[in-house]
């Protein structure tokens, strides 16, 4: 570790006057932040700011964490109200952030890597504990990640974070950061998520993996008697994730109404234009309706949000949800009912509130 004297290394003397140097993770163990050399365009390339990330070299740089708090320290970055997008997965989130990827005016950050990893730190109640492990001194750890989540290419450039669906335990934190922070909550009704997860297998495996956060989720806000089931089948287990989304959702919209709005996935599938600039309005990004038009234009809708080099066939896709709404019919039907059962006394509406 070098010493707290010495000077910074190159690559971080002036680390948050610009995103050019992304910190992916903080290993908080060994003392080292893994960090990707990036530019505007290879954000903008990035589908997911996680291993998934495009960078410019394709090299990692691993750096000492201490190093980042002492340049945190030094260089005073001020806070910017947090623009914060929270979903509840395969509700179209990546495709608003391209919608909403205007160089110089809007840079999302599409789930980056170490507020997910943070959540998990949250979920436990750890953040304390890894706090106190650090000098006085220091940084609070959670002001350090949303200085590096929250750059961009100039102050008219205004950044919006886009959470992985895993983070549900930091939302609060994050709406309370700062003043004047806003969050959009978008979100899919419970059929079709089941149906998005339960039509392969790779996603519910994913939904198994998800069922431990779930479950420290609905007790976290009180729902702590939907998760004594001990081994759901497929469809339950996936119902169980969307509660432990939608309850902490309901929590925020009712609580702090003024910053918070929902979406309905199909809402933006539908109008998209008419949805990203009601978004561009509450988050006050400043692009405007036409110039929105104009990026669309580009084909952005016409192509796949992942997988930008590839078309997205809208068409297929809702043969292949049709499909599989059919064959996986008895295990959607035994989840809704479950949910209709277990949720009778604090059921989530079909709505939410505060719609945007």
């Amino acid at each position: 570790m070098q010493d707290k004297h010495s000077p910074l290394p190159e690559e971080i003397k002036r680390l948050f006057d610009s995103p050019d140097l992304y910190v992916r993770d903080m290993n908080w163990q060994t003392g080292e932040a893994l960090c990707l050399r990036m530019s505007r365009e290879t954000y903008s390339a990035s589908s997911f700011l996680d291993q998934r990330t495009v960078a410019l070299d394709g090299q990692n740089l691993a750096l000492p964490v201490a190093d980042l708090m002492r340049a945190y320290r030094q260089q005073q970055p001020a806070p910017r109200p947090l623009r914060i997008i929270a979903h509840t997965a395969l509700c179209g989130s990546t495709l608003l952030c391209r919608c909403l990827d205007l160089p110089g005016l809007c840079l999302p950050y599409k789930e980056p890597y170490l507020l997910h990893n943070l959540s998990g730190i949250w979920q436990l109640g750890l953040q304390e504990k890894l706090q106190s492990s650090l000098a006085d001194a220091e940084p609070a750890i959670m002001d350090l990640a949303l200085a590096l989540t929250n750059r961009s290419y100039g102050q008219a450039e205004k950044p919006v974070i886009k959470l992985t669906d895993s983070c549900t335990s930091l939302l609060p934190t994050l709406l309370g950061a700062y003043r004047d922070s806003r969050m959009l909550l978008l979100y899919s009704d419970l059929e079709s998520f089941l149906v998005a997860m339960l039509r392969s297998p790779e996603r519910r495996a994913y939904a198994r993996n998800m069922l431990v956060r779930a479950r420290l989720d609905l007790a976290a806000v009180g729902m702590g008697r939907i998760v004594k089931e001990e081994d759901p089948g497929d469809g339950r287990c996936i119902a169980m994730i969307w509660l432990s989304l939608m309850y902490p959702f309901l929590r925020l919209l009712v609580s702090v109404p003024d910053r918070v709005r929902s979406l309905r996935s199909d809402v933006f599938f539908s109008t998209p234009l008419e949805t990203v600039a009601s978004i561009d309005r509450f988050f006050d990004l400043g692009i405007g309706e036409s110039r929105l038009r104009s990026h669309m234009d580009t084909g952005v809708l016409l192509r796949d949000s992942k997988n930008a080099t590839d078309p997205f066939d809208s068409q297929q896709r809702d043969a292949e949800r049709k499909a599989a709404a059919s064959q996986f019919r008895g295990d959607i039907d035994d989840a809704l009912n479950w949910v209709a059962a277990i949720t009778a006394d604090a059921p989530v509406p079909d709505e939410l509130p505060n719609a945007l």
